[in-house]
């Protein structure tokens, strides 16, 4: 059955199966010792995609407060300021004066999220934003997300009997 026109957050209501395959877009970058980086994951995404896991792993060193952004942007960003104008694929109140939205971990425990998060790209790309704490050692980060696309259809016998309430 054809669901291309069916709205987002019914297609969402979908069993994990209807959704395909699933592979990794990952992107690697050194950060010198006490500093910030950001970048535009180099891989494009389909207009439409599901985000179903982000995992952040760095090594380098314990010391020092480490952190990490992820958004959706457009060109390569070359400040903060940049950065911050993207659009954040997890808003909300982190609560952090230092740096707004930013996700802290310490080594060597990564950030490990498993998601189901619907993502409209419009030609975006992932965008990481990264502070290496450690005023010493250059910290080696890995960002995995791994995304699916987002199904146009589906068997008929899905929707039959107790999947007709979909």
């Amino acid at each position: 059955m054809d669901i291309r026109n069916w709205p987002l957050g019914r297609i969402m209501q979908l069993p994990d199966e209807c959704f395909g395959r699933r592979w990794a877009v990952i992107s690697s970058h050194q950060i010198a010792a006490d500093a910030t980086d950001e970048w535009l994951v180099k891989q494009p995404l389909p207009d439409g995609c599901v985000l179903w896991g982000l995992r952040v792993i760095q090594g380098g060193s314990e010391a020092g407060v480490h952190w990490v952004k992820i958004a959706l942007g457009d060109n390569e960003p070359v400040s903060d300021a940049t950065f911050d104008a993207f659009e954040r694929l997890f808003p909300g109140d982190f609560d952090n004066a230092a740096e707004e939205g930013a996700i802290y971990f310490m080594y060597p425990s990564p950030v490990d999220m498993q998601l189901r998060m619907p993502i409209v790209s419009m030609g975006r790309r992932f965008a990481v934003q990264a502070h290496n704490g450690n005023n010493l050692v250059i910290m080696n980060m890995c960002v995995v997300f791994l995304i699916s696309s987002i199904p146009t259809e589906v068997p008929d016998c899905l929707l039959s009997g107790q999947g007709r309430s979909l």
